[in-house]
């Protein structure tokens, strides 16, 4: 009876592993500029956090890759906009 718990608690763990924040996660401070943001979203890990300046405006004025704005998020990441756009 033991080993059946064991087994499904683990089973549950290993689930639950790639739903819960890792961790390693970090808050990052994006400085204002699109350079920035980019290097942020390229580098960002599961459950970080990313804070963009405050009152920024992130103007794309180029494609990243392709036509795409800004490199494809990848991670389980949240971004704070506090005011950005």
């Amino acid at each position: 009876m033991v080993r059946r718990f064991v087994l499904v608690g683990s089973a549950i763990a290993l689930m639950l592993g790639g739903l819960l924040p890792s961790a390693s996660a970090a808050t990052h401070s994006v400085p204002c500029s699109v350079s920035a943001l980019n290097a942020a979203i390229g580098t960002a890990s599961n459950g970080d956090v990313l804070k963009l300046a405050p009152h920024c405006d992130y103007v794309l004025t180029a494609p990243f890759s392709g036509v795409d704005g800004l490199p494809l998020i990848t991670a389980s990441i949240t971004i704070h906009g506090r005011g950005a756009t």
